[in-house]
């Protein structure tokens, strides 16, 4: 977890004015561990509460939500299993996942890490991103 990472994901919440709360047993109760909703025209970012101890996987989680929040369009919470449904889904998920990583991302650990690392995984695992988004 990068501190200065935490404080800007920390200051986009805040700047957009979105409810951040942290829930007991979110994961337990509904199998999330994050979760961005428009409510009556009010952002809200639900994270289960465990995340406070593991600060890696919370700034992973917290940076997906505001993807979510940045790439998001209509909803995407329906309980509904048509193909195409499932397809729009997916690319909500790819498109937060991806925003999330450039997020976390600064240029200068990009080059940083092209320039140290040989291998795409080395270059992943330095910056703590997904393998794909390399």
């Amino acid at each position: 977890m990068n501190k200065l990472v935490m404080e800007r994901l920390y200051k986009f919440v805040k700047d957009r004015d979105i409810a951040l709360k942290y829930i007991d047993g979110l994961k337990d109760k509904y199998e999330v561990k994050g979760f961005y909703t428009n409510l009556n025209n009010k952002h809200c970012i639900l994270l289960d509460k465990d995340l406070l101890d593991d600060p890696d996987e919370h700034q992973q989680i917290l940076a997906e939500e505001c993807g979510h929040y940045s790439t998001t369009m209509g909803d995407t919470v329906k309980d509904n299993a048509c193909e195409y449904y499932l397809k729009v889904v997916e690319d909500a998920e790819h498109y937060a996942e991806r925003w999330a990583n450039f997020f976390i991302t600064s240029p200068e650990d990009f080059n940083k890490a092209l320039y140290e690392c040989n291998t795409q995984l080395e270059i992943s695992d330095f910056l703590g991103i997904e393998l794909e988004y390399v």
